[in-house]
């Protein structure tokens, strides 16, 4: 009888430990405590060892081609075969349209299939300066050769046309035939597709004048799990450094 009695004392126990709603809370936590330092870990593995608090500081370059060799020596040190690179700026003024089309050129110059898209709706920016004509090449037959090897083209009224941002299915099939697809995003910060470009990215450079503005186009970077690899002020003309610095 006294083995029955401590048999049933120990289920009883059990019961009220195991049973308690407290008992619940406290294991609900521990597990969502592990699962968040799994995640966290996970995330840290994936970033590149240079997206931390230098690419978070607002960096002045004396000209856009000083700023460019600094963009071609960070994307030469990423892992992987195929990559999708966003050129975010908060204005027109912050990031002239030679920086990504010069890195684009340079990047086929080494035998690297890359494709330009341009987002400068305004514009048009990309299509001119490689002095394409609008009207002999329609949308069906896009993107479109530059001109230089290794280098195609994704004007900026693609989009106007479709109208439609489809530039998700656009990246993850181009991922497909191309080495390096950079995106010319000249005013991600009003932009009203912005988060759906920056979910389409895996990595970004910024550009802006103010550290607000560089806040915000990271906050913008981070929430569509894009990188940012580095923030840049382009100096003109000897002008002084912007404020924040």
């Amino acid at each position: 009888m006294s083995e029955t009695f401590l048999c049933s004392g120990f289920q009883g126990w059990i019961t009220t430990v195991f049973g308690s709603l407290w008992t619940y809370l406290i294991l609900a936590s521990l597990f969502t405590l592990l699962l968040g330092l799994m995640l966290v870990h996970f995330l840290r593995s994936k970033n590149p060892k240079n997206s931390s608090a230098e690419a978070d500081a607002l960096n002045t370059c004396d000209s856009s081609g000083a700023c460019e060799e600094k963009l071609l020596q960070l994307i030469e040190t990423l892992n992987g075969n195929s990559k999708t690179i966003l050129l975010a700026a908060a204005g027109l003024e912050c990031m002239p349209v030679t920086v990504p089309i010069r890195i684009a050129i340079k990047s086929s110059e080494k035998n690297k299939r890359c494709l330009l898209i341009d987002l400068d709706f305004k514009r048009n920016a990309v299509w001119k300066a490689f002095g394409l004509d609008r009207q002999n090449i329609p949308a069906a037959s896009l993107p479109a050769p530059s001109g230089i090897k290794n280098l195609s083209v994704l004007p900026a009224h693609y989009f106007e046309q479709n109208k439609i941002m489809n530039i998700g299915p656009i990246t993850k099939n181009a991922q497909k035939l191309y080495d390096l697809i950079l995106i010319n995003a000249p005013y991600l910060d009003g932009h009203p597709d912005r988060k759906m470009i920056t979910s389409s990215s895996q990595y970004a450079f910024v550009f802006a004048k103010e550290t607000p503005q560089v806040q915000r186009l990271q906050g913008l970077c981070h929430a569509g799990q894009c990188t940012v690899l580095g923030s840049y002020s382009i100096r003109k003309n000897g002008t002084p450094a912007p404020s924040g610095q």
